[in-house]
């Protein structure tokens, strides 16, 4: 989840990204809706959440270390989608917590990036992500 939000990134992308992927600083991302490609510095933090980019991906690193960031415990190489969605509302419910109509999925940590993004930086960084 804290990949989600501080990259702001769609689910499918983040099931991809590779630890090759991270280059000079930068983790490139050829969005799979778009084909836009973007370079996303390691250095980003969000700062109402505390997390950075970097702790993110060390956790990971540590965690399971496999081929893609977002690894499975099991020898599958990558999560698909639909499984990340599914972990999501698992911990969602887990929670505890009540929602007034939907609860939030997945999808809407992209949403909740760009906000505080927004906040932090400018409008301009969070409009590309802001468009689903």
């Amino acid at each position: 989840m804290e990949l989600a939000v501080v990259t702001g990134q769609r689910v499918g992308d983040l099931c991809e990204m590779k630890w090759s992927d991270i280059v000079d600083g930068y983790l490139y991302v050829e969005q799979s809706k778009t084909g836009v490609k973007i370079a996303i510095p390691t250095t980003l933090h969000v700062d109402a959440l505390g997390i950075s980019m970097k702790e993110t991906l060390d956790k990971c690193k540590e965690i399971l270390g496999g081929e893609t960031i977002i690894a499975s415990t099991r020898r599958e190489p990558a999560f698909h989608p639909a499984t990340v969605s599914r972990y999501f509302m698992r911990a969602r419910k887990a929670s505890g917590l009540s929602f007034e109509g939907d609860p939030p999925t997945f999808h809407e940590l992209r949403s909740l990036s760009a906000r505080l993004y927004e906040k932090q930086i400018s409008d301009k960084f969070a409009q590309p992500s802001s468009r689903t």
